[in-house]
């Protein structure tokens, strides 16, 4: 009756019905799954249309809906852009965070090197191994150290607020001195309150590098590899990887080094692929120059010299990148695990602090007065 009466109401009905049918689906409000899933979750979609010869782009539609947020407006735009006739490399490169860089440069390079479907079934296959559980220590650390600072917060907010001015009160009605634990609590109280706007700023600053796209490529393009040497071992084993795959289907070297040394993200690791390519063009071994260039090392370089063939060649780069992923890997978690005892004893001393502050006038106004 609605409908007949006010046809431009029911045409609105039925949108909001779509649109509501469209939007509630089994997926939680609260995502569960990290980043790192959502990306392998797409890489397994891309592989199986370029394998099957499909159209991705109504795929990546389809698993935008079952996906919210953030990452179903990148996925969104990366439809749109696949449907609009553009290359899977040049769509992933203009949606940054769809995929993770490493993963984007690997369909950049199978694209360019004609192997795009063997390098996405490497990918699907490689990723979530150790990058997953990497990402999920991480992500655990994160929240630990962000809900154990949020209520160490709360605590010496009060402390400060409420018990200091109690204790100065005491200690000045007894005429007792004012304590160091007493002292060195307020010194850092009035610190923090003369440059909380800095503090607050500094945070927001570390915060947007981490969590913003933006912020994020520079911090993982420019800074990780120079504080870690594991994130760097990990990217040496990305490109032995791709450069197996390169190797099985035929591919010569020099090419495959120039494809790489073109479009990597990391500018060192740019300047090392360009330096072995210049080597390799002039007629050295390609090896050599890699060790080199510090992207391996002599043993390394050894093993691959004394392959027989190409097929043990391979064999034997994929294994050089999964042992070298698998310590990166063990490495990283070590220092993520060090994260937790670390920061249990700031948290230590921050108590210990408090107590002395707390507990040592009042002894000192016991002894005057016995």
């Amino acid at each position: 009756m609605v409908g007949d009466s006010f046809p431009t109401f029911k045409k609105w009905l039925t949108t909001f019905e779509l649109t509501r049918s469209r939007r509630w689906r089994i997926v939680p409000f609260w995502r569960f799954d990290t980043t790192a899933a959502q990306q392998r979750t797409l890489l397994r979609v891309l592989s199986a249309a370029i394998a099957q010869n499909l159209n991705a782009a109504p795929l990546v539609a389809r698993l935008a809906e079952d996906h919210r947020r953030v990452y179903r407006w990148k996925l969104g735009r990366l439809a749109r852009r696949l449907a609009a006739g553009m290359p899977l490399a040049d769509a992933l490169e203009q949606t940054p965070g769809a995929l993770s860089a490493e993963a984007t440069l690997a369909v950049r390079f199978g694209a360019q090197s004609g192997t795009l479907s063997a390098t996405l079934a490497t990918l699907v296959d490689e990723t979530g191994v150790a990058s997953a559980r990497i990402m999920s220590r991480v992500h655990r650390t994160t929240c630990y150290f962000v809900g154990v600072m949020s209520i160490a917060a709360s605590i010496v907010t009060f402390v400060v607020i409420k018990l200091v001015p109690i204790l100065y009160k005491i200690q000045a009605d007894f005429e007792v001195e004012s304590t160091w634990p007493l002292n060195l609590l307020v010194g850092v109280s009035n610190f923090v309150v003369a440059y909380w706007l800095v503090l607050v700023l500094l945070g927001l600053a570390v915060a947007w590098l981490f969590y913003s796209q933006a912020g994020w490529r520079y911090v993982h393009h420019v800074w990780l590899p120079r504080l870690s040497r594991s994130v760097t071992k990990l990217r040496g084993a990305d490109v032995l990887g791709l450069l197996a795959v390169a190797q099985r289907a035929g591919r010569p070297l020099a090419g495959s080094l120039s494809t790489l040394a073109r479009y990597h993200f990391d500018r060192r690791v740019r300047q090392q692929l360009l330096f072995v390519r210049n080597e390799v063009e002039q007629g050295a071994d390609v090896w050599s120059s890699m060790v080199e260039a510090r992207m391996l090392s002599a043993d390394e370089s050894q093993a691959l010299v004394r392959s027989v063939d190409t097929a043990s060649r391979v064999w034997t780069m994929e294994r050089l990148a999964e042992l070298r992923r698998e310590q990166a890997a063990r490495r990283i978690e070590m220092v993520v695990d060090l994260l937790h005892p670390a920061l249990a004893l700031v948290l230590a001393a921050g108590v210990l602090l408090f107590a002395l502050a707390t507990l040592v006038p009042l002894i000192k106004i016991i002894e005057t007065n016995l």
